[in-house]
């Protein structure tokens, strides 16, 4: 009994009797096999609860390793969700501004093709007017040109009055000649030629009127030679400006055709960059409202990441709590099998 009571658990006792002393023998044997089995199978529990601690408390060291590398990896992921939600934001202020700005292209160019459309019209009426005013310069030099040959025409039969009048005058000349010489020989017939001396008179008279109106015709005539030559000179001025203005006119009208030509090439181009623009707004209109929604998922991303982190971190905790807690056990398991390694059993 005293070597059981130090830890001896193989002694059995001996003593066989029908009496009470027997009878504490068999409680005492049967005390000491309950207490073998009990000692084993503490043992045997404290063993594999020692194996166990050490397998759990390996299993939170690993799972507080590849909890740290994930808090970790969360971390990161978390500040790059938020850097992207940040470069997303960036990225829709630029789109913003940069719809905002080719919003302000296309309205310019909208202007400037509403500018072209009008430059081409009033274009097209300068144009219409200059050959209006053509073929009215046209119309004036043919004028003028048929009123100078009219003047000319009309110089040309001044000069032949002239002649005639030279002519008039002339034979009034020679008539008054004859009458002097008639009216000399009518004072020489005397009483006879009385009658034929008054005709003659009368002659002189008319031949001196006639030469008088002569000379007369013969200034007017002069005079209107000088305003003829006048309204030709005049007339010839004329129709050199209105020539110079033909051509002036005809350079004005080639230049509205070029200015046509541009206009409808600046108005086609002006076209097609307005049709470009508008394709880039609807672009940029699209981009900006893909970035949008990149922007809700990466905020949603990061809210999640922030959310993932806090509970790795919570895990991470638990986990070194369990660890804790396996190291304590194997500590009472350790102390535990010291204890039963006391007994022999």
């Amino acid at each position: 009994m005293n070597q059981a009571a130090s830890g001896e658990l193989t002694v059995v006792g001996t003593y066989s009797s029908r009496d009470e002393l027997g009878s504490l023998t068999n409680s005492f044997n049967n005390m000491v096999s309950g207490l073998r089995e009990l000692i084993g199978t503490v043992s045997e529990t404290s063993r594999k609860v020692a194996e166990s601690s050490e397998e759990l408390s390996m299993s939170a060291d690993q799972s507080s390793s590849a909890t740290e590398h994930i808090s970790h990896t969360i971390q990161e992921l978390a500040y790059g969700a938020e850097q992207q939600v940040q470069t997303v934001k960036s990225s829709t202020e630029t789109i913003q501004e940069m719809s905002s700005r080719t919003k302000h292209i296309s309205n310019a160019a909208s202007m400037v093709k509403g500018t072209a459309h009008t430059a081409a019209v009033q274009s097209d009426q300068g144009a219409y007017a200059i050959t209006n005013a053509i073929g009215q310069m046209n119309a004036i030099h043919t004028r003028v040109s048929s009123l100078s040959q009219a003047v000319t025409d009309l110089g040309e039969r001044s000069k032949q009055i002239e002649l005639i009048s030279k002519s008039i005058s002339d034979i009034s000349g020679q008539t008054n000649l004859l009458a002097l010489n008639a009216a000399i020989e009518a004072a020489r017939a005397g009483e006879h030629g009385r009658g034929f001396a008054v005709v003659a008179d009368e002659v002189r008279q008319l031949a001196e009127e006639s030469s008088g109106s002569a000379k007369q015709i013969s200034e007017l005539i002069n005079q209107i030679q000088r305003e003829t030559q006048t309204v030709v000179d005049s007339m010839s001025d004329t129709m050199h400006e209105v020539s110079s203005g033909i051509d002036v006119v005809n350079g004005a009208g080639e230049a509205f055709r070029q200015i046509q030509d541009a206009i409808q090439v600046v108005t086609s181009q002006i076209t097609e960059v307005t049709a470009a623009v508008e394709e880039l707004l609807h672009g940029t209109g699209e981009v900006a409202h893909s970035i949008t929604d990149v922007n809700k998922i990466a905020e949603d991303t990061a809210a999640g990441t922030q959310h993932v982190s806090a509970a790795t971190q919570q895990q991470l905790a638990s986990m070194e709590e369990i660890n804790m807690s396996a190291s304590r056990l194997a500590g009472m398991a350790e102390e535990l099998k010291h204890i039963v390694d006391r007994f022999k059993y």
